[in-house]
């Protein structure tokens, strides 16, 4: 148990090493919170009842 608890800690970190490396262009950055906000608007239009969570940015509520 304790194995596989440290393997995912070291993924965890690979993964944050591995975004860090990307260095994501900021055009790239706001397209996706562009793509992130329509399908945000588009999925209020359709549903009516919407909730949209990111951890430790914002939580978005929507209802009819």
């Amino acid at each position: 148990m304790e194995k596989q608890t440290i393997y995912l800690k070291s993924n965890i970190y690979n993964m944050k090493d591995f975004i860090k490396q990307l260095k994501p262009h900021p055009v790239a950055i706001v397209g996706a919170l562009i793509l992130l906000a329509g399908v945000i608007m588009y999925s209020v239009t359709v549903k009516k009842n919407v909730e949209v969570q990111i951890p430790d940015y914002f939580i978005f509520k929507a209802t009819d």
